[in-house]
């Protein structure tokens, strides 16, 4: 290639890059909120001075305009962090929120699609409120309830650490929608029927012990496989959930069928 052909290349890649579109962008108001605090933060503790273009340029430069390595290797960490966080860490109203963070920046990374190892065999268990969609290797508790009118939520039990200890996913049908502690050991109990191994943990539950405002047993609490209960997620108004399972009501159902 000649020299001369060769400038004209770089000057023409150059051009393209410095080429800019004038487009409107419609942000909503908390991430306005969010560009005026990252540009606010950068001024006072670097002294550096960016325009909301700029930033903006910069977010999709990062999270698109790059290989599809980099998005896999981000996307496994997402993935990562969703497995590992603890439910106890904060409270509940900001753990969900920071769940949801890392499983939204996850499908980001993945054209809404998952890792291709993370998936798994799903089934659908359909009951008179709708239908559910579960991995294959989740366990129902109480499959005897169908068919029974009144049980129409369907619940998740998942124990913080249970891969360390080789506990599978749980899921169940209740009365309402929100579960009292009594239900919730109830249900504990049927858990253990249908999953011997689980009797070795409950009994032996490790609760957090407090003296004067401090927790003395944080490191033994931390690792104990602590039992939580979750509302399966809806079809509409969620994203697909990070192992597949989701809650199709029978509400959704009679709007799809009247169109």
């Amino acid at each position: 290639m000649a020299i001369g052909e060769y400038q004209g290349k770089v000057m023409d890649m150059k051009g393209k890059k410095d080429l800019k579109h004038k487009i409107s962008v419609d942000l909503r108001e908390e991430n306005v909120e969010a560009l005026k605090e990252y540009k606010d933060a950068l001024m006072r503790e670097a002294r550096m001075r960016k325009t909301t273009t700029q930033t903006i340029n910069e977010c999709v430069s990062l999270l698109l305009d790059t290989s599809d390595n980099f998005k896999k290797d981000l996307a496994k960490i997402c993935l990562q962090k969703l497995q590992n966080t603890l439910p106890t860490n904060f409270h509940e109203e900001d753990r969900t929120c920071e769940l949801r963070k890392w499983q939204d920046l996850y499908y980001f990374l993945t054209n809404e699609r998952g890792l291709a190892e993370n998936e798994k065999e799903l089934k659908r268990i359909d009951f008179q409120n709708g239908y559910i969609i579960v991995p294959s290797d989740w366990i129902f508790i109480n499959p005897n309830e169908i068919e029974n009118k009144s049980y129409l939520y369907p619940h998740i039990i998942e124990f913080r650490n249970g891969e360390k200890y080789n506990l599978p996913h749980f899921f169940l049908l209740a009365k309402s929608a929100q579960l009292k502690s009594y239900q919730k050991d109830n249900f504990l109990e049927l858990a253990c029927e249908k999953y011997p191994p689980l009797k070795e943990f409950t009994p032996l539950a490790v609760h957090g012990i407090n003296e004067n405002g401090k927790a003395l047993n944080c490191e033994v609490w931390e690792k104990w496989p602590e039992p939580d209960f979750f509302p399966f997620p809806k079809v509409r108004g969620y994203r697909k959930s990070i192992m597949g399972e989701s809650w199709i009501p029978k509400s959704l159902l009679e709007e799809l069928n009247a169109d």
